[in-house]
C-alpha cells in the first residue's frame, strides 16, 4: 500500500508541475492577447485617420475641379483636358485609398472581436485549470495524510 501511495504522490507531483507550466503558458498567452488587442485597436485608429484624410483629399480635388470649371473658359482646351484628367486621376487615388482603409478597418474590427472571444475562452480554461489544480492539491494532501498514518 505504501508503494502505491508513493507512486501516486510521484504522479500527482508531476501533475502539479505540469499545472505550474500551464499557468505560466496561460499568462504568456494572456499577454499576447493584450498585445494583439492593442495592435488591432491601433490599426483601427490609423485606418480611420487614413480614411478621413482620403475623404478630405477627395473633397479638395472636387473643389479644385469646380474651380477649374469656373475658370476653364479662358484656358486652352488641351490644357484644360490635361488638368481635368490629372484631377480625375488624383480623385481615383483618394477613392482607392479610402476603399483600402475601410477594408483594413473592417478587418481590424474582426480581429478585435476574435481577441475578445479568445479572452473569454482563456478565462474559461483558467477557471477549469483552477479546479484541476485544486483537485490535484487535495489528492496530494490526502495521500500525504495516508502516508503519514502508515
Amino acid at each position: 500500500m505504501k508503494d502505491k501511495l508513493s507512486e501516486r504522490l510521484i504522479l500527482l507531483a508531476t501533475a502539479q508541475e505540469c499545472m505550474t507550466d500551464i499557468a505560466d503558458m496561460m499568462e504568456q498567452w494572456s499577454g499576447s492577447q493584450l498585445n494583439t488587442e492593442k495592435n488591432a485597436f491601433e490599426s483601427m485608429n490609423v485606418s480611420d485617420y487614413v480614411l478621413n484624410m482620403s475623404k478630405e483629399g477627395k473633397q479638395l480635388v472636387e473643389q479644385l475641379q469646380q474651380c477649374s470649371s469656373d475658370i476653364g473658359v479662358g484656358v486652352a482646351s488641351d490644357e484644360y483636358r490635361r488638368l481635368t484628367a490629372l484631377m480625375d486621376g488624383i480623385k481615383k487615388v483618394f477613392l482607392n485609398i479610402a476603399e483600402a482603409s475601410a477594408e483594413v478597418n473592417d478587418k481590424s474590427h474582426r480581429i478585435e472581436g476574435e481577441v475578445a472571444y479568445q479572452k473569454e475562452m482563456g478565462d474559461n480554461i483558467k477557471n477549469s485549470l483552477i479546479v484541476v489544480r485544486d483537485s490535484i492539491d487535495s489528492a496530494v494532501a490526502c495521500d500525504e495524510f495516508m502516508m503519514a498514518d502508515l
